[in-house]
């Protein structure tokens, strides 16, 4: 269940994690991802949702783009809990 923005963000990180993990085909890294967004509390339904605005946010373009948004969301998420 996702109960603030900080969830929001959570989610969207782990999502952008599993997406690069797609792209590189580890398949090992992409259910611990999963797993561990589903131990964090989030829907599948909410999963799904998440990876499906972000393939279509960077389809087309270079693996960097998803690199940078996963280096971006960690430092707002870092931010967070200082």
């Amino acid at each position: 269940m996702l109960r603030s923005t900080t969830d929001l963000i959570n989610l969207r990180w782990r999502a952008a994690q599993s997406l690069l993990a797609i792209c590189d085909g580890d398949r090992r890294r992409q259910r611990a991802l999963r797993w561990a967004m589903r131990v964090e509390g989030a829907a599948d339904q909410d999963i799904l949702d998440e990876l499906a605005l972000l393939r279509e946010q960077f389809a087309g373009r270079p693996r960097i783009f998803l690199v940078a948004e996963v280096n971006r969301l960690w430092l707002r998420l870092k931010g967070r809990s200082s």
